[in-house]
């Protein structure tokens, strides 16, 4: 029904007491007398349009009256529908029109005026009719005239409006033409004669040129209508959540569940606004606001249940289960039921698995939602054995692909056949990006859909991820590795690190041959044998863990070697063959390569001295730690020193390191040598020359601090000042 109709809508049993009026007091004392000894006369049916012509005919019925008749009538066909060229001659006959063009009856024209006035917008059947009747100066109200043709809103009742403000015209008549055309094109006339001058420059108009104007006028106000009733709403709210502050926290319960029952949209919207908040920072929602939310799952307005079944997803109170379930179970209005099926899947149970089905089978949005909800139910196994399982099914494969989204994809691949499989494989290749992930996401459990991810994650790099998952999924090995390492350009950080963790579990000597050749720099070098190395120490420590509990009470030496080639207890020397320990070297030098010389020594830490390497690496690391004395006790090696003195970084850092050279190998090295040293670093002016004592006193200070564990990695010791 229209706003027109609901606000004028008339019924018979209103407009009889109304006529009663003019039998006068007589007439009712008489149908009083007689109602309480009489039976009720029998009232034959009386058909309310029937009545109403009857009324708007009769000249003696009061105006008040026939207004609302005419009001009667207007709201059903012909005019309360569309325009029709077929409705144009039978419109002269009706009552409506009779009695419009009927001058005798001023009375009855001026009560169908009020009726047409009354709507916004008029019949456009009409307007020929009005346009006839008011032209002629007839001796009606001219406000009532002039209501009724402003009401029409068109170009011709804006032009019929001008020419009533025809100087020619009375007064009165002009006057009220005059206001009621400027509200219609948007301007105020200060008088009649303004409004009759606007016009003459404008009387040449084609309609189409009055209706634009007309529309962009009412276009205007509209927005200005709904610019004051959004700053209404923004003042109130913001009076609102000024109250809500300025509560005690212990007393703000009972002013929020006002605001969420409120029938004031705005406070209701601030109310579910506060409650997410609330939420967001995990503070409790109170018993008594829980309850309402629960009690507006049942409420006649649709948003209002949708918004509740959001909050109870939100808040998930442990006793809305079957709250959600019945609301769900009743649902109708798809947009609600969308909310609730997003609810359900906190609430998992058997009862929901028939309408979700339902749901899924309704398309668009609703689909969607109930798919996800289905992928729930799946994973709890509820759905009840192979009939559920194959409706659900069908129910997929008859979606168009606008309604697959990730839990119709999940859903496809675990339950379906080949065919559902190669179809979510073709969505890696659609336009919607939200699908292309989706399907990524549940094509991670196929084994056989590795390859088609790892070509995807090439043309579309979100998914990498997804496709770095189904390899350390399902590649745990060697081939893992390369489609990983191809990978890295849309994704390095990632790869390198699903590459280690396939590292981490690969045995030994595999894991080393693909470090090794797959290396591209120190750095990246040593972090993939830090992996490996440490994966390998943590495999040992548990099979000696394993194989020897109780471990104390062993003899000293007498643990040997467990099966897998693991270290040797504590008290064992290492043999010199050992993997592992091989490792350790490598991995030493690698971040000696990169700059890491204290970790370099933790690689190397209870390594056995008569490894070749070993020693060596100990000095270099000491040495770029400033650790001079130590390095000296690890190594005397001339070339290594030099070697060392080469790329020692610093002008303080090579004097101080020349110095120690020349004051404790200088006995042993040549003449070349020497010089080489006093090239690589010569002496500050001020700084004593080798042999004076100055240099080694310098040095042994700056090596009183010992192994230099506590220096950060990369900086060598400075020399005290």
């Amino acid at each position: 029904m229209s706003h027109r109709a609901r606000t004028h809508r008339v019924s018979i049993f209103a407009l009889i007491p109304a006529s009663l009026l003019i039998l006068g007091p007589a007439a009712t004392y008489a149908q009083q007398e007689s109602a309480g000894d009489l039976p009720p006369p029998h009232t034959p049916d009386v058909d309310p349009v029937t009545e109403a012509e009857r009324i708007l005919l009769d000249r003696s019925q009061p105006q008040e009256v026939r207004v609302e008749a005419a009001r009667t009538l207007l709201e059903r066909e012909p005019f309360s529908g569309e325009v029709l060229l077929s409705d144009l001659p039978a419109v002269r006959e009706h009552p409506i029109a009779r009695v419009l063009l009927d001058a005798s009856d001023p009375q009855g024209q001026e009560s169908v005026l009020r009726a047409i006035g009354g709507l916004v917008p008029a019949p456009r059947l009409l307007w020929p009719i009005v346009a006839q009747a008011t032209g002629d100066d007839p001796p009606l109200a001219p406000e009532v005239i002039v209501r009724a043709v402003a009401a029409f809103g068109t170009g011709d009742a804006a032009v019929s409006l001008f020419r009533m403000c025809d100087p020619a015209r009375p007064e009165d008549v002009r006057v009220a033409a005059s206001r009621a055309v400027g509200e219609m094109v948007g301007e105020r006339f200060a008088s009649p004669e303004a409004a009759w001058g606007w016009y003459q420059q404008r009387r040449d108009w084609p309609r189409l040129q009055w209706t634009d104007l007309l529309r962009r006028v009412r276009e205007a106000r509209l927005h200005e209508a709904l610019a004051r009733a959004e700053s209404t709403e923004r003042r109130l709210v913001a009076i609102a959540r000024r109250l809500w502050v300025r509560t005690p926290e212990e007393e703000r319960t009972p002013t929020l569940d006002e605001f969420l029952s409120s029938s004031i949209e705005p406070l209701r919207a601030l109310a579910i606004e506060l409650i997410r908040e609330q939420i967001a920072s995990g503070r409790p929602i109170a018993e008594s606001t829980i309850a309402i939310v629960l009690d507006q799952l049942d409420s006649p307005q649709a948003r209002v249940r949708a918004d509740a079944a959001i909050l109870v997803a939100q808040a998930a109170p442990q006793s809305a289960g079957a709250r959600v379930l019945r609301a769900l179970q009743r649902e109708t209005d798809a947009r609600v039921a969308e909310q609730l099926l997003m609810a359900i899947a906190r609430w998992p149970s058997p009862e929901a698995v028939e309408p979700t089905l339902r749901w899924l089978a309704g398309g668009g949005r609703v689909s969607l939602a109930a798919a996800e909800a289905a992928a729930v139910l799946q994973r709890e196994g509820l759905l009840a054995g192979d009939e559920q399982i194959a409706r659900l099914l069908g129910t997929l494969r008859a979606l168009d692909d606008a309604a697959i989204n990730g839990g119709a994809c999940r859903l496809l691949v675990e339950l379906g056949d080949a065919q559902d499989l190669a179809r979510v494989i073709g969505f890696l290749s659609c336009e919607r990006a939200s699908l292309r992930l989706a399907a990524a996401q549940a094509l991670v459990s196929s084994p056989s859909a590795v390859d088609a991810l790892l070509e995807a994650a090439h043309r579309d790099q979100n998914l990498a991820p997804p496709a770095m998952r189904a390899v350390l999924l399902h590649r745990r090995d060697e081939s893992g590795i390369r489609d990983l390492r191809g990978l890295e350009a849309i994704a390095s950080e990632e790869a390198v690190a699903a590459q280690r963790e396939i590292l981490a579990e690969l045995a030994l000597e595999p894991a080393l041959r693909l470090a090794q050749a797959y290396r591209t720099d120190a750095c990246r070098f040593a972090d993939d044998l830090q992996v490996i190395v440490s994966a390998e120490q943590a495999r040992r420590s548990a099979a000696r863990d394993a194989a020897s509990p109780g471990d104390e009470m062993e003899p000293p030496g007498g643990g040997g070697d467990d099966t897998n080639g693991a270290a040797p207890v504590a008290d064992e020397r290492p043999a010199e063959g050992d993997l592992l320990d091989r490792a350790r070297i490598d991995l030493a030098s690698a971040l000696l390569a990169c700059g890491r010389p204290e970790s370099a020594l933790q690689a190397l830490a209870g390594l056995a001295d008569d490894f070749d390497q070993v020693a060596p690496l100990r000095a270099r690391a000491l040495i770029r730690l400033g650790n001079l004395e130590e390095a000296m006790r690890q190594s005397r090696d001339a070339s290594l020193w030099l070697d060392e003195l080469l790329h020692a970084g610093g002008q303080e850092r090579e004097t101080v390191l020349a110095s120690f050279i020349l004051d404790h190998m200088g006995g042993d090295l040549s003449e070349e040598q020497i010089a080489a040293v006093r090239r690589a670093a010569p002496p500050a002016p001020d700084t004593e020359q080798p042999g004076s004592g100055g240099a080694s006193d310098e040095a042994e200070s700056a090596d009183a601090g010992g192994g230099g564990g506590g220096e950060q990695e990369g900086t060598a010791k400075q020399p005290p000042g």
